[in-house]
């Protein structure tokens, strides 16, 4: 997915869907974008790929269609209350689709088309940014439980 896709809309140093602030002069998908670059030179944070990505989308549902998100958030539910691996989550992810029919999970509308609606999260991807890169795997093990509490 090119970063345009993802750009969340700011709006008075805010984040619109999830509320992020500004950090560093970054916009919430800039703050994204950094995590994934520090998956780069962190094991630990690499192998929660899975999550770092399942947490920021779903805290952007514009990202997608109505199906696509009830979809994410129920393999998001089911793979944190059942401990699934990456192997798991994908395989839950392919035999949903397989079950239920192919259906379009990513919002095809321009980002600039997109209706945004904002909700408030105990935490968000401007707190992993602002715990630093050192901290960040266990801060993504905390953001998935709040996110998965929250869903």
């Amino acid at each position: 997915m090119a970063n345009a896709d993802i750009a969340a809309v700011m709006k008075e140093g805010a984040c619109v869907e999830c509320g992020a602030r500004t950090a560093d002069g970054l916009a919430c998908h800039d703050l994204f974008g950094r995590l994934l670059a520090w998956e780069q030179d962190d094991a630990e944070l690499a192998s929660l790929h899975y999550w770092n990505v399942a947490c920021y989308m779903l805290q952007h549902p514009s990202n997608y269609t109505e199906e696509g998100y009830a979809m994410t958030a129920g393999i998001f539910r089911e793979a944190y209350d059942r401990k699934w691996n990456t192997s798991e989550i994908l395989e839950a992810t392919r035999t949903f689709i397989a079950d239920k029919g192919k259906f379009k999970i990513t919002n095809p509308l321009p980002s600039g088309e997109r209706r945004r609606l904002p909700r408030e999260w105990s935490m968000t991807i401007e707190d992993i940014y602002r715990g630093g890169e050192r901290n960040a795997a266990q801060n993504v093990k905390v953001w998935r439980s709040r996110v998965r509490r929250e869903l």
